[in-house]
C-alpha cells in the first residue's frame, strides 16, 4: 500500500505529458501553457544539469522535444504469468508500470526490477517517457545492497542517462532504507527523478523477499 501511494505523487507530476501528446485536440492547451510562469530548472536532476541542451542560458527549460519511443506491450500472451491482467487505458491517460522480482541465490538476494511511464497516442500507439530496468543483490541475512546496476531505456534527454553510473554509490545501503537514502546519496545532477524513484522502490525487496518459500 505504501509503495502504490507513494506511485501517485510521481505518476501525477508526469501525468500532464500526455496533454503534449494530444495538443492538435487540446486547442486551449497553448493559451494554459503560455499563462504559466516559466521556472528555473537548473541543478534539479541530471537532465537538467549545468551547461545542459535541456537549458535557455537562464535556467529555463529549453525548447527541445523531449524523446520518447514506441513500446511494446507488457504482457505477453505467450506467458500469462508474467503479467497480471491489464485494463484496457481510456484514450487521453498516462500509466505507470512497475515490476519487481526477487529470488533467492547463494545467500543474497537477486532483484530484477524495471518501471515504465507511458501514455496514448491518438492513433492508439503507447509511447514510452520513462523506462528504466534496475538488477541489484543484497545480502539476505542482512539486506545490504552488495550490487545494483541501472539500465536506461527510454529518457526524454540525453543528459539523463548520465545518472546512470551514480547507482553504484548506494552499495551497502540497507534496502529497508532506501527508501529516504536514496535522496541523500544521489541529489541533485547525481541523481534522475525517475531513476531515485525506481531506486527508493527498492525499499519493498524485503517485504517480497518474505514470502519466498
Amino acid at each position: 500500500m505504501y509503495l502504490l501511494l507513494d506511485d501517485l505523487a510521481g505518476a501525477s507530476l508526469i501525468a500532464g505529458f500526455v496533454w503534449i501528446q494530444w495538443r492538435d485536440q487540446l486547442r486551449e492547451l497553448g493559451q494554459l501553457r503560455s499563462a504559466v510562469p516559466a521556472r528555473t530548472m537548473r541543478g534539479i536532476c541530471s537532465g537538467f544539469r549545468p551547461g545542459a541542451s535541456t537549458l535557455n542560458p537562464d535556467g529555463t527549460r529549453s525548447p527541445i522535444p523531449q524523446q520518447v519511443a514506441e513500446v511494446p506491450p507488457l504482457a505477453d500472451p505467450a506467458d500469462p504469468l508474467g503479467w497480471h491482467e491489464l485494463d484496457a487505458p481510456p484514450a487521453m491517460a498516462m500509466r505507470r508500470a512497475r515490476r519487481i522480482d526477487v529470488y533467492r541465490q547463494a545467500g543474497r538476494l537477486v532483484v530484477d526490477a524495471m518501471f515504465r511511464d507511458s501514455c496514448w497516442e491518438p492513433d492508439g500507439r503507447e509511447i514510452g517517457v520513462h523506462e528504466y530496468q534496475l538488477h541489484a543483490t543484497a545480502d539476505a541475512a542482512a539486506g545490504g545492497l552488495t550490487s545494483v546496476h541501472a539500465v536506461p531505456r527510454v529518457l526524454p534527454y540525453e543528459e539523463c542517462p548520465l545518472a546512470a553510473p551514480n547507482v553504484a554509490g548506494l552499495v551497502g545501503a540497507r534496502l529497508a532504507d532506501l527508501g529516504g537514502g536514496v535522496l541523500a546519496r544521489l541529489p541533485g545532477i547525481l541523481g534522475c527523478t525517475h531513476l531515485n524513484d525506481a531506486l527508493r522502490a527498492l525499499t519493498e525487496v524485503p517485504v517480497l523477499a518474505a514470502a519466498l518459500t
